[in-house]
């Protein structure tokens, strides 16, 4: 099974398109360890989010660029990227992230 489907075989269950309810995912890229990890998140109105852990897949920008197009074409989903400051999409050459988010730490050198 590839990655891909890993993550939308685990988003699934949890995308229940209830009112009221906020879905994103969440794409951190974590040098230190040389891996992207994927979170779905919920937020129902007036209550806290709740981010569940989907899958890691590594550091492999075009791998990485295949997966998000499997999940942009399965749901409509946003998507909130985190560490990828300076890093490009492979295949437009367009930034991931454009700056830091104001809780986001950059550790690392800036491209």
């Amino acid at each position: 099974m590839n990655d891909a489907a890993i993550i939308l075989a685990r988003i699934e269950p949890l995308f229940q398109r209830l009112h009221g309810h906020i879905y994103q995912i969440r794409v951190a890229k974590v040098a230190i360890d040389g891996q992207i990890h994927f979170f779905f998140e919920d937020q129902p109105r007036d209550h806290r989010f709740k981010s569940i852990p989907l899958h890691s897949i590594s550091l492999d920008l075009d791998h990485f660029e295949e997966v998000i197009r499997a999940i942009r074409s399965q749901y409509g989903l946003s998507f909130n990227f985190y560490g990828f400051v300076g890093d490009r999409w492979p295949s437009n050459g367009n930034l991931i992230q454009k700056k830091l988010r104001p809780n986001e730490l950059f550790y690392g050198e800036q491209k």
